[in-house]
């Protein structure tokens, strides 16, 4: 074809791109055969093509870090704890005004943060320790197609801890060690997997903004966010989801108003979401137009003057809460 072909000498394990993906390929096949396990693949791509990648990641995956334990047993599949600490990695639990947390279930787990998961466990084998998933490096287009593909033969461990890591040393779960605070941020989860439990059961009786019991009360907020029509397609009726055009790209704040009732007297309140850390961000929002969304702003008592509150966001796919938990206070005024 008249093509023109170079061949030249590279030093091994010096950054060359196509050294890179032989190494990775290497330690893959590697784990492979470690288990004994006979994998054939290939793969044809047009040139042009093959430096795209696709990442599949679920709308309610949003915020950088997902916190969970070594032991498998201590662990629910699709079931995530999210969390951006508001400083550094290691200060999850620390008071932290821009701390979020959220509280994830899907219907249809990740299965490539399950294999990192399940990766984990094996490297543990039983001891007892808090895991922090790295999903900026998960998500990264040249870490997550291997993972997607060749799930935890992907991945490697560290001789000198429990860490999950990439072929490349890239760290993808870390465990927090030492422990610190963050035995103080489990216990926010827990009590966030509580509120949403609740919410649950008070959902399967019937949700009501002023009925309920006086410790959790819901407030239907979906039509703040999105506007809904109702289609006919194939003489069946559709519900046609949209993201209100004024929650533009970029969008972050924006004012709830409720009514919360104190000592018999109701009270108003203007409750203030930052997306993103209150609730999911505005392009995630966007994602969730086909999932046919409903949002619930949930306030609980804190005490017999205050409240605290939270966003939980349903859907076909699954089930979230999120909370900007050291930033969630409304106090009542007396009248």
């Amino acid at each position: 074809n008249g093509a023109s072909i170079t061949v030249e000498w590279v030093k091994a394990h010096n950054g060359e791109f196509g050294n890179n993906i032989a190494d990775i390929l290497a330690v893959i096949g590697m784990n492979y055969s470690r288990e004994r396990v006979a994998h054939n693949t290939y793969n044809v791509n047009e040139a042009k093509g093959y430096w795209k990648s696709e990442i599949d990641k679920h709308p309610f995956i949003n915020f950088k870090r997902i916190y969970f334990n070594s032991v498998e047993r201590f662990n629910v599949i699709g079931h995530y704890f999210q969390a951006d600490p508001g400083g550094g990695d290691f200060t999850i639990g620390k008071r932290i005004p821009e701390t979020g947390f959220a509280v994830v279930r899907l219907k249809e787990c990740d299965p490539v943060l399950e294999s990192v998961k399940q990766k984990q466990y094996e490297i543990a084998n039983d001891f007892n320790s808090i895991i922090m998933m790295k999903l900026d490096n998960i998500y990264n287009k040249d870490v997550y197609k291997y993972i997607q593909e060749h799930g935890k033969y992907s991945l490697i461990g560290n001789s000198n801890n429990l860490n999950v890591e990439f072929p490349d040393r890239r760290p993808l779960a870390v465990e927090v060690n030492p422990t610190g605070l963050s035995l103080r941020a489990l216990e926010h989860f827990n009590h966030l997997e509580d509120i949403l439990n609740r919410f649950i059961d008070y959902k399967e009786i019937g949700l009501d903004n002023r009925d309920n019991n006086i410790l959790l009360n819901s407030h239907d907020i979906t039509d703040h966010f999105f506007t809904r029509e109702e289609k006919l397609v194939k003489k069946e009726s559709i519900s046609k989801y949209t993201l209100r055009p004024e929650f533009g790209v970029g969008f972050r704040d924006t004012f709830i108003d409720i009514e919360e009732d104190y000592n018999g007297v109701s009270h108003s309140f203007k409750v203030p979401l930052i997306l993103g850390t209150d609730l999911l961000p505005r392009n995630n929002l966007k994602k969730l137009e086909d999932h046919k969304p409903t949002i619930h702003l949930i306030t609980w008592r804190e005490s017999s003057n205050s409240l605290r509150y939270a966003t939980i966001i349903e859907c076909e796919s699954g089930i979230g809460l999120w909370s900007n938990f050291f930033a969630d206070r409304l106090f009542f005024q007396q009248k």
